[in-house]
């Protein structure tokens, strides 16, 4: 999948595609380009029916479904009333947002 130039080196672009020869400095560029633009790879992705949103993982689709997609965020600020879905973005919004100070003995 992956060719190192061996006998000839380029530092450059050292990592060249299999099927239309585009060179690439990083291996993720190339992984990307393989996967998008040349279509070499094929990964399944698992898509949800509701948002579109896609998975590489099952369990990942799962999790979305069960607790992400169609659902209404449970938790909002108490100073200016953003909804927000999980409660460890909730604290990190009041601190970085708000320059809230957590008292300590108050959980949230």
């Amino acid at each position: 999948m992956l060719k190192r130039e061996s006998s000839r080196v380029n530092y450059d672009t050292p990592f060249t595609c299999y099927k239309c020869g585009k060179r690439y400095t990083w291996t993720d560029s190339l992984t990307r380009h393989l996967r998008e633009g040349c279509g070499w790879l094929h990964i399944k992705y698992y898509g949800c029916k509701n948002c579109g949103k896609k998975y590489k993982w099952k369990d990942s689709l799962i999790r979305h479904h069960r607790y992400v997609c169609g659902k209404d965020p449970q938790h909002s600020c108490p100073i200016c009333g953003i909804k927000i879905r999980y409660k460890w973005l909730l604290k990190k919004h009041l601190i970085d947002t708000h320059e809230w100070k957590i008292p300590k003995g108050i959980h949230i």
